[in-house]
C-alpha cells in the first residue's frame, strides 16, 4: 500500500471508528486540558505522547518480525498470516462480528487507568502526556491493522513512517472533526468508514497472496 493510500485510509476511517472509539476519552482530555494555563499545549502533548507511542510499537514488533525474515518462505507466511489477520480484520469491521469485541477489549486498559488515577495527577502536563501513551495503548482494530502493515514494509524507516501518518492522519478526528461533526451527515460518516474498511479487506488479500506466491 502506497503512503498515500495509507493517509487516505487513515483520515477515512477517522471520520468513523476512531471518532466513535475514542470520542469519550476526547471529551475527557478537552475536559482536562481546559483546566491548565496552556490547554494547546496540553492537546499537543497528549497527542505527541499518543503519536510517539505508535511509532515505538512499530519499532518493537517490526524488530522482533525482522529476526522472522530469514528466507522468502519465512517473509511469504508471515505475510500471508498478515493478509489472514487484515482480511478477519476488516470484515469484523464491516459487520461487528465478535472477533472485534475480543480485539477491542479494554478490560486491562481499565484496569491501569483505575490503578493509576490516583498515583498521577491527570490534570497536569505529565498527566496528560500519561494518558496520550496509555491511549495509545488502546485496544482498537485500526491500530492492529496498521501494525500489522508496518510489518509488511520492507524497511523499518517505512514502517516508522507508516505508523506517524496513522497517528497524524487521526489528529484530524481527535481535534478537529469533533468541533466540526455539525457539518457531516451520519450516512458520509458511515460511508467514509466502509470505504476504508473494504480498502483494508483489499490489501489483506494482496498481501495473502503475495505470501502464498513467496512461500512456494
Amino acid at each position: 500500500m502506497s503512503l498515500l493510500a495509507t493517509a487516505f485510509v487513515a483520515l477515512l476511517s477517522s471520520f468513523g471508528h476512531c471518532y466513535f472509539m475514542c470520542g469519550g476519552f476526547g471529551i475527557l482530555i478537552n475536559s482536562l486540558s481546559k483546566r491548565l494555563k496552556f490547554p494547546f499545549l496540553a492537546l499537543f502533548l497528549y497527542h505527541l505522547f499518543r503519536i510517539l507511542l505508535y511509532i515505538f510499537l512499530a519499532f518493537i514488533f517490526y524488530s522482533f518480525s525482522y529476526l522472522l525474515f530469514v528466507s522468502d518462505f519465512s517473509k511469504g507466511i508471515v505475510f500471508f498470516v498478515l493478509g489472514l489477520f487484515m482480511i478477519l480484520l476488516s470484515l469484523s469491521l464491516l459487520f461487528r462480528f465478535k472477533l472485534l469485541h475480543i480485539l477491542e477489549n479494554s478490560y486491562i486498559f481499565d484496569k491501569i487507568l483505575l490503578f493509576m488515577k490516583n498515583k498521577v495527577r491527570l490534570d497536569s502536563y505529565f498527566g496528560l502526556c500519561f494518558l496520550g501513551a496509555l491511549n495509545g495503548l488502546l485496544p482498537c482494530g485500526l491500530v492492529y491493522f496498521y501494525l500489522a502493515l508496518a510489518l509488511s514494509q520492507s524497511t523499518l524507516y517505512q514502517a516508522l513512517l507508516v505508523m506517524s501518518i496513522f497517528g497524524l492522519c487521526t489528529l484530524f478526528s481527535m481535534m478537529i472533526f469533533a468541533k466540526l461533526s455539525f457539518l457531516f451527515s451520519e450516512l458520509f460518516i458511515k460511508s467514509s468508514s466502509y470505504i476504508a474498511y473494504l480498502i483494508i479487506l483489499s490489501y489483506g488479500l494482496y498481501l495473502a497472496y503475495t505470501g502464498l506466491a513467496l512461500s512456494r
